[in-house]
């Protein structure tokens, strides 16, 4: 076995329990009123802070999301969505946005707007593409790319300073692409399985 792979080994041991601590902004949520339906009345939709559609098999993210300007927590996921719509930048104040195990393949370059993003979530989608523009996302914390196809990054992600986990189970990357990612982010708990022969 090479010394990479060891140096690779050992890295995921010590970052195997990074994840405990990954879900504290999602937890100081638990107590605010959750919202589950996106019609909403116009006089409640500034009062609106959390909402979750989870499982609701949208094909499309509802129009009337975007008007809920004060939204912090948006979660998306476990639906049908094969895009998210460039009206996402008008949720300033979003803080958490959960996407997992939908089928989008890209980000619009508008969600990169968002500069008050502490969560990402995109598990379990069919990414294959980072945007350069990730690098202005600087207040996030957590970049979940579990299961997607995304193995290259490009260099502006060494802007996320406050980065402090980065989950890439289940991408398949070599040993060049885990050491460039590292690299990039020094400070940063990357979760990774162990590298693959692939190109």
């Amino acid at each position: 076995m090479k010394v990479k792979n060891y140096i690779i080994i050992l890295f995921l041991v010590l970052t195997h329990f990074a994840y405990s601590q990954e879900d504290s902004l999602s937890n100081s949520y638990k107590r605010v009123s959750t919202y589950s339906s996106y019609k909403i009345s116009p006089e409640d939709s500034a009062n609106v802070i959390k909402l979750v559609l989870k499982g609701k098999k949208l094909s499309k993210v509802p129009i009337e999301i975007f008007k809920l300007t004060a939204l912090e927590y948006l979660d998306l996921s476990g639906n049908k969505l094969d895009s998210i719509p460039k009206e996402i930048g008008q949720l300033k104040n979003l803080k958490v946005l959960i996407l997992d195990g939908n089928k989008l393949e890209a980000l619009p370059e508008e969600l990169y707007q968002l500069k008050n993003l502490q969560v990402l979530r995109l598990g379990k989608n069919n990414i294959f593409y980072m945007s350069a523009k990730i690098g202005q996302l600087t207040n996030l914390s957590i970049l979940d790319l579990w299961d997607n196809n995304v193995a290259e990054f490009p260099e502006e992600i060494s802007n996320l300073q406050s980065l402090k986990v980065l989950d890439l189970r289940s991408v398949s990357m070599n040993e060049d692409q885990q050491f460039q990612i590292m690299k990039l982010l020094p400070n940063t708990k990357v979760l990774m399985d162990v590298s693959c022969n692939c190109n």
